[in-house]
């Protein structure tokens, strides 16, 4: 053969060869080759790798170990060493230069990966270790009360705040100097009030605590539901690549890692981002988080993540609709203007929903409701160390306040909003303590909020409609002032709509009604009222769920006692016989008390006598005059009380009516109880003053009567004939 024939045939079979290579490379454009297993890459991420030159991307390797529980340090390492095995063996058949490791995750099965271009891609999606390849997705921050979840009663009627619980913050980190985390001069220090124990950044540095003031605000709601817990803060959100899959995903590899070490119990993600999902975002879509949020479970951690602010109907964002994260969205803390219906404890405009969204919480934003169920979390987990995450979760759900969807745009689906008090005491139904009126819990002081309960309490035979509303579930309370003044009460802070009513009385049956109050005007169906107390008096006050609602409750009471020098006259009036037959001599006692704490002074009484009535006589002091009896009677210290009888006739049958009222010279701190009125049945002279139409028999008709039944009973009885 000639040169120039080796020269072309050489030329042929290079250009043969770079037409059989040209075939077997992904060209720009190219749908994913047939020979690739479903489900290990999205269409679009292929596509932005193929044709756009997106280079980083996220590797899961398959991992055979589903043990579920906590791992201790030698299982970490063996676990470590494991995923080590299985990512060696995934990489070592693939070409040199195909991918460069940009990030290892030592717990979880998953690396950062840099491919060399779609052809190592295709190479690396070959391997069989390989499971999926996900692109990095960005999520940004998504900008409490206390009282609707029960926190308050957490604490201090159970005594449950979290303490020796650690909730990991994924965030833009934490400034731990602030006085909220105790002042932290560095992470764990000084060891007694330091409120975080670990800071770090699973993304590039940026040289700052918390360079947005967002995490910062985040873990302090979060704090704000479990005061006695600790946070670890860990920044994943990068100066270049912003909070994205990979450094949330490094950030719950920490957690794991380190779960021991701080017993983390929660993970708290505020952040959101990408399309928004109607239904869970599973595989692919999930950007790896699944498994990774599998893993931290299995590691006895709860994910919990903010559905985002969009105001979605049917839609949460990523993460949030990860499988397996505890998705929430928020209800609004007060009435809010512009938002239908706008109300307190109904879902927030802002707040996205779908009908597998798993709690709802009180707050401004979405970032701020995921942190109270992270804190929730950590209460629980040290209330019930040996429970899983799932049975947290499952505490949290079940007992949560069932809230519809009801916005101009909402379909309607009804989530439990968080309540921490009902999720620890599940699944107890016991009533409340203070359920019956002679089980009432006694008050102490005049000032202060007592914090309570009325689930599963119910309403007593002969117990009276509070405020003239169906209630039943009410539960009771007693209080005697030590001094006289003005008492006001209200429940405001309480979860459900409730019925506020104050008494005297010994008995649920016999009761005298005081004060009462359905609503106040103040969102959510709160009372309030107020009444004078005097000291000494024992007052029965109850809160009652209207409709039998019930929830977690608030008693506050203020109190303003009656100024130095002030008196506080009452005053009572009877009659007697009543009914009185006309023309028969009426007698009125009336009775003057001072409950002080002054003596008052000039003591006078004023009693107008019924038309038509005859002056008889007045006792010591008093005198009459057109139809009025004035007493003149000095002095009552207080404590004490004086009294009067006053005599009067009346000539025709009817009802008649005296009214009496008392007055004094020193100022009377209440003058609401210093009238009264005696109403009296007159009956016909000669009649009956019983009343029951009866005519009584002159006495010798008796006299007759009497003898006939004597003479009857001694007279022989006749034998009849047989």
């Amino acid at each position: 053969m000639s040169s120039d024939s080796t020269r072309y045939f050489n030329s042929l079979i290079v250009l043969l060869a770079c037409v059989w290579i040209s075939s077997a490379v992904a060209a720009p454009g190219a749908p994913l080759p047939a020979d690739i297993a479903a489900g290990k890459i999205g269409a679009e991420t292929w596509a932005k790798v193929n044709n756009n030159g997106m280079r980083e991307l996220l590797v899961e390797f398959h991992d055979s170990d589903t043990k579920v529980g906590k791992l201790d340090r030698a299982l970490l390492v063996k676990r470590s060493e494991r995923l080590r095995s299985v990512k060696t063996r995934a990489l070592a058949k693939l070409g040199a230069g195909d991918v460069e490791i940009k990030q290892n995750f030592n717990h979880l099965p998953m690396n950062v990966m840099r491919v060399r271009d779609a052809d190592a891609l295709l190479r690396l999606l070959r391997q069989a270790d390989v499971k999926a390849v996900y692109e990095l997705i960005r999520a940004e921050p998504v900008a409490a009360n206390l009282d609707l979840i029960g926190q308050p009663q957490a604490a201090q009627l159970l005594g449950q705040t979290g303490v020796g619980s650690t909730v990991a913050v994924l965030d833009t980190g934490v400034n731990y100097t602030t006085s909220t985390f105790g002042a932290c001069t560095a992470p764990g220090v000084p060891a007694a009030t330091c409120k975080v124990v670990a800071a770090l950044d699973t993304g590039t540095d940026d040289g700052s605590r918390d360079d947005n003031g967002h995490g910062t605000a985040v873990a302090g709601t979060a704090l704000s539901a479990a005061p006695g817990a600790r946070i670890a803060a860990v920044d994943v959100c990068d100066p270049t690549n912003g909070c994205n899959n990979v450094t949330i995903i490094a950030g719950i590899d920490w957690a794991i890692a380190n779960q021991a070490t701080y017993n983390i119990v929660a993970i708290n993600i505020s952040l959101a981002g990408g399309a928004a999902y109607a239904s869970p975002c599973a595989g692919s879509n999930s950007y790896g988080l699944e498994t990774a949020v599998a893993n931290a479970k299995a590691a006895g951690i709860l994910t919990v993540a903010a559905s985002g602010n969009n105001g979605y109907a049917n839609g949460v964002l990523w993460p949030a609709c990860t499988p397996g994260v505890v998705s929430v969205g928020a209800v609004y803390e007060a009435n809010t203007a512009g938002c239908t219906p706008g109300l307190k404890d109904t879902v927030a405009c802002f707040s996205n929903v779908s009908d597998y969204l798993s709690l709802l919480t009180p707050a401004g934003a979405t970032s701020f409701a995921a942190p109270l169920v992270a804190g929730a979390s950590a209460v629980l987990a040290a209330a019930y160390p040996l429970e899983t995450p799932l049975a947290r979760a499952n505490r949290m759900t079940a007992t949560g306040k069932p809230v519809p969807d009801n916005r101009a745009n909402g379909l309607g689906y009804i989530t439990p909003r968080l309540d921490m008090f009902a999720a620890l005491r599940y699944p107890a139904t016991n009533p409340p303590g203070n359920d019956n009126f002679a089980a009432a819990n006694l008050l102490t002081g005049n000032t202060g909020a007592t914090l309570g309960w009325n689930d599963f309490a119910s309403q007593e035979i002969g117990e009276p409609l509070h405020a003239g509303v169906a209630g039943g579930t009410s539960v009771w309370w007693q209080w005697t002032p030590a001094a006289s003044g003005t008492a006001t009460l209200d429940t405001h802070g309480s979860n459900f709509d409730t019925l506020l009513a104050v008494y005297t009385g010994n008995s649920v049956d016999a009761l005298t009604s005081l004060a009462a109050n359905d609503d106040d005007g103040i969102s959510g169906g709160v009372s309030a009222l107020s009444f004078h107390a005097d000291a000494g008096t024992t007052y029965r006050i109850e809160i009652d769920g209207k409709a039998g609602a019930s929830g977690n409750l608030y008693l506050n009471r203020a109190f303003s006692a009656d100024a130095a020098g002030t008196a506080n006259l009452s005053i009572a009036l009877s009659d007697s016989p009543d009914p009185v037959l006309a023309g028969a001599t009426l007698t009125y006692t009336f009775i003057v008390s001072n409950s002080g704490p002054a003596t008052a002074g000039n003591v006078t009484v004023s009693q107008t006598l019924p038309a038509g009535a005859g002056f008889i006589s007045a006792g010591a002091g008093c005198g009459h005059a057109a139809g009025v009896v004035t007493c003149n009677l000095g002095s009552l210290a207080a404590g004490l009380q004086l009294s009067r009888d006053v005599q009067i006739s009346l000539a025709s049958a009817g009802v008649a009516e005296s009214q009496a009222s008392v007055g004094t010279t020193t100022v009377d701190g209440n003058p609401a109880n210093n009238s009264t009125t005696a109403s009296t049945t007159v009956a016909p002279a000669g009649g009956d003053p019983s009343g029951d139409g009866d005519v009584p028999l002159p006495l010798w008709a008796l006299i007759l009567l009497g003898g006939g039944l004597v003479g009857g009973m001694l007279r022989p009885a006749k034998r009849e004939r047989t």
